[in-house]
């Protein structure tokens, strides 16, 4: 009987650290395949970002090259802007420059011109 009982000690002492290393490596396997899909999401996550990035960069190059195209344009009108203003300024100038009996002369002529049209 003290035999027994010391066998079966004897086996539980073996038994207990041989389980207990045992769990260990098997949670040692869950954490790595746990760490191998956390990385597989995080390098899916990180392509799909950079898929993201490329696709907004993309569209960041079109605005800014039609922003380009519309500073140009606006420049254009800006300038034929400033010559239809110049042109008025002097045709004012012109008219200030006129008498009174000028004035009256060239606005007769020009109505006499229109109504022989």
């Amino acid at each position: 009987m003290k035999k027994n009982i010391l066998v079966l000690g004897l086996a539980v002492i073996i038994t207990v650290p041989i389980i207990l290393w045992n769990n260990h490596a098997n949670k040692k396997l869950v954490g790595s395949r746990e760490l191998d899909a956390r990385l597989q999401a995080f390098e899916e996550a990180k392509a799909q970002n950079d898929s993201l990035q490329a696709k907004y960069d993309a569209q960041i190059t079109v605005l800014m090259d039609s922003i380009t195209i519309l500073n140009v344009q606006l420049n254009q009108y800006e300038s034929l802007l400033t010559e239809i203003k110049n042109k008025r300024n002097e045709k004012i100038a012109r008219i200030n420059k006129l008498t009174t009996d000028e004035l009256s002369r060239a606005i007769t002529n020009n109505y006499k011109e229109r109504i022989t049209n």
